[in-house]
């Protein structure tokens, strides 16, 4: 897992994440204060975790397994507003036999709104029990790396 330094600091950059995907905020995502709910990042950071790790999820299933959730950390920074669009931006910060912890976080406007670390663990789907990743999976997590390196 990152430092807690870089959940707060490093992870606010934009130009820190290879990868983004876009969500519409919606009226109803709105609170009696009138920003965007807390339990609506989780969905942002959702949309953003399964467009950034979509192949691998895909590759996992394909052999009756696949990645569940098992550690989700947000730190909310700033408050929302609807209307607008975010951008979810998604990164590899580390890879374990079986499980692969992303940095994510939600931009609006150019403006760093939320972080979160998120832990998915690769699962057996007969069994319910974590299992190592293939070599297919890890080559896919390997594509998605920022610089190509290792862990």
């Amino acid at each position: 897992m990152s430092s807690k330094k870089e959940l707060f600091e490093g992870s606010r950059s934009k130009s820190s994440y290879p990868s983004f995907t876009s969500v519409t905020l919606r009226f109803g995502d709105t609170d009696r204060m009138g920003h965007i709910n807390n339990a609506v990042y989780s969905t942002l950071f959702e949309a953003g975790r399964f467009s950034f790790f979509e192949q691998g999820f895909e590759c996992a299933y394909a052999t009756e397994r696949t990645f569940t959730l098992a550690k989700v950390l947000i730190n909310f920074l700033i408050e929302m507003y609807f209307p607008g669009t975010v951008e979810v931006g998604s990164k590899i910060l580390a890879v374990g036999s079986s499980s692969v912890t992303l940095g994510q976080a939600v931009f609006k406007e150019e403006e760093c709104c939320a972080v979160s670390e998120s832990v998915l663990v690769l699962i057996d789907m007969k069994n319910r029990r974590s299992t190592k990743m293939t070599a297919d999976i890890l080559q896919i997590v390997d594509t998605l790396r920022l610089d190509g390196s290792r862990l």
